[in-house]
């Protein structure tokens, strides 16, 4: 999923979260289901006394339907007759990011679950372009570690 954020808020910094929504199948949602954060931090000057509030109250279930329905109704694309919304059409920052799940195996008895864990990651080196995109690094068998 791509996010336009509108930074548009007082100098600070802020919480993004996220998790998966999943169904209510216990074939689908036998995981530990976590969050992953990240927090904004405005470039200025601005006290850091304290660390952003963390959003552990607004965030609904991972199987809320509801909310998620609601969250899908308002998703965008760039302006169009479809979906008319106003985005900038000049971008001048362009971030990659990453992000992956997978089913680890577990070399012991830990994973309480089976015996795969899920994996998740967001890569945290969001202003830096990798030589080689991920796609091409994999069709090409060359390591991201080496690029990054």
């Amino acid at each position: 999923m791509d996010v336009l954020v509108t930074a548009n808020q007082s100098p600070g910094r802020y919480y993004l979260a996220a998790q998966e929504f999943s169904s209510e199948d216990i074939d689908f949602t036998n995981f530990v289901h976590e969050v992953a954060t990240a927090i904004i931090q405005y470039k200025g000057n601005f006290s850091l006394t304290s660390p952003p509030s963390y959003p552990n109250d607004t965030l609904p279930l991972y199987h809320d339907y509801s909310a998620a329905a609601s969250f899908k109704q308002q998703l965008r694309s760039l302006a169009s007759e479809e979906h008319p919304v106003d985005v900038p059409g000049n971008v001048t920052t362009r971030m990659f990011i990453t992000v992956s799940a997978n089913h680890v195996a577990c070399p012991d008895d830990s994973c309480y679950l089976g015996d795969y864990k899920v994996a998740e990651a967001l890569n945290n080196i969001s202003w830096e372009d990798p030589s080689v995109d991920v796609l091409q690094a994999y069709c090409r068998f060359i390591s991201l570690s080496l690029l990054i």
